[in-house]
């Protein structure tokens, strides 16, 4: 049948509009419509139709998007693609590197309301960085260790916490340079997790005052100079599990 179909409202279901294309020949018109939601199939299907040499659906460009159940971030990425509105999505749990790659397609400054689980035996702290850009969401972390350099590791666990779940008992290892000791505490304070670094040198007393957080079981690694008192060393010694380098030529 050639019908002239359109349709209006807020919001419509993939699934209807998928139903009314199946019912004509002509395209039919559901640039009015605000927002469509439904299966990440459905919606892939839909958008599709939009694309053809000879569309057979008509969407705004930024129609927004919201997709029931959890989707693979591999198959959602159409779907991002195919509009620049605000997409809402549920995330399957997957490593920070496979999300980072899948959801390239994403758009720009955080503006999609995508759920992520980021898991895995380590997270790159780069990636989280990334990752975080690519949503208004949470972030939740299963991943058991996240490794990067000090700016990556700052920006996850100090600067952009409110981001993040899951980061208060996971393990870090800061690569790269040694760490400022003005930098390092504030990550300390923010895990209970073995927090693995090469700490800059400096006095026992300036060490033992800028690793207020550190505990015995982290793993860094301290060189100290100056002259120092045996109290300080006893105290950096609770303060990790690798032998404390001392330059001093007397205690």
């Amino acid at each position: 049948d050639e019908l002239t179909l359109v349709v209006i409202g807020e919001s419509a279901k993939a699934s209807d509009l998928l139903a009314l294309d199946g019912k004509t020949g002509k395209k039919v018109g559901a640039a009015e419509v605000e927002s469509i939601t439904g299966t990440v199939a459905d919606l892939k299907t839909v958008f599709a139709a939009t694309k053809t040499l000879t569309p057979t659906l008509e969407l705004a460009a930024d129609v927004a998007v919201s997709v029931s159940g959890t989707v693979k971030a591999s198959d959602l990425t159409a779907v991002l693609a195919a509009t620049t509105g605000v997409v809402t999505a549920t995330i399957a749990a997957d490593t920070a590197a496979k999300l980072k790659t899948a959801l390239a397609d994403a758009n720009p400054a955080g503006k999609n309301v995508l759920n992520l689980t980021v898991n895995g035996a380590k997270a790159d702290a780069g990636d989280l960085v990334v990752i975080k850009d690519l949503t208004s969401g949470k972030i939740t972390v299963t991943a058991k260790e996240i490794s990067g350099s000090l700016s990556d590791i700052k920006a996850v666990l100090v600067t952009n916490a409110d981001k993040f779940t899951g980061l208060d008992k996971v393990a870090v290892k800061i690569t790269g340079a040694t760490v400022p000791l003005t930098d390092l505490d504030a990550i300390l304070a923010a895990t209970s997790g073995i927090v693995t670094a090469t700490v800059a040198s400096g006095t026992a007393a300036d060490l033992v005052d800028a690793l207020e957080n550190a505990k015995a079981t982290d793993a860094l690694k301290l060189e100290v100079t100056g002259t120092p008192t045996a109290a300080d060393l006893l105290a950096l010694d609770g303060k990790t599990s690798v032998v404390v380098d001392v330059k001093a030529i007397s205690i």
